[in-house]
């Protein structure tokens, strides 16, 4: 809501478009919105699927997912890749392996609001750079985010984990192990030597994240239009 605000100054005909549930935005947000004074500037429309989720990025210039949390990847980059739009994401998580700043878009962080504005701005009032970031993250999506890809990339790790034990010798041995002493939150691991996978390295501390069904949480999208009127959700930029 903050970033929406400070987009107004420069722009006051823009609009946010939350892909999410309404309980949940009147519940969290709503309260600031008012605040702010933008909430007559924003439309939720819970959660949407098929033609509807595609006029729903049709409507939208640019793609927004100023995330906090450490989501490790962040599907809605990757859906408003393959809808040719521009991405403004989070530095947090795994958002900067997906979105190449400065080419499909731009990474920054959330709480640096006025620079985060900034960067949508720029790309609401330049349609040549949207189109050109849009393609490109098209392009980025097919080159490196397919399910053959993806499957080749992981296949191909299972088949160097069978080569012969001489093709990958032991790590180098580390310092005498430490028992594993517990924190509130945080937890100081055994050293398992400077070469293990897991670790990457000869670190002694690790913070590791994960929801406990293992399953991904879909977090909510936001786009933005400069649209002087209201959202109207149409095909026109549907690929």
């Amino acid at each position: 809501m903050k970033i929406l605000a400070k987009v107004r100054e420069r722009l006051p005909n823009a609009r946010l478009l939350v892909l999410g549930k309404k309980a949940d935005f009147d519940r969290y947000v709503g309260s600031l919105a008012d605040q702010l004074g933008v909430r007559r500037r924003v439309v939720v429309t819970d959660w949407l699927a098929g033609d509807e989720l595609r006029l729903a990025y049709a409507a939208t210039d640019v793609v927004v997912t100023p995330s906090t949390c450490l989501d490790t990847f962040g599907l809605v980059n990757l859906e408003a890749m393959n809808f040719r739009k521009p991405v403004v994401g989070t530095l947090f998580g795994g958002t900067p392996e997906v979105v190449d700043h400065g080419t499909t878009g731009y990474v920054e962080n959330p709480f640096d609001v006025g620079a985060y504005a900034s960067r949508v701005v720029e790309l609401l009032e330049d349609g040549d750079l949207r189109r050109a970031m849009g393609d490109a993250g098209h392009a980025r999506l097919l080159e490196r985010f397919t399910m053959p890809r993806l499957a080749r990339d992981v296949l191909a790790i299972y088949r160097a984990g069978r080569r012969p034990a001489a093709l990958h010798p032991e790590p180098t041995p580390g310092p005498p192990r430490r028992k594993a002493v517990s924190f509130a939150g945080l937890r100081r691991r055994r050293n398992l030597g400077s070469g293990h996978p897991a670790i990457g390295g000869n670190r002694e501390w690790s913070l590791y994240f994960a929801t406990s069904s293992g399953a991904p949480v879909r977090r909510p999208a936001f786009g933005f239009c400069n649209n002087k009127s209201s959202v109207r959700f149409n095909s026109r930029s549907t690929p």
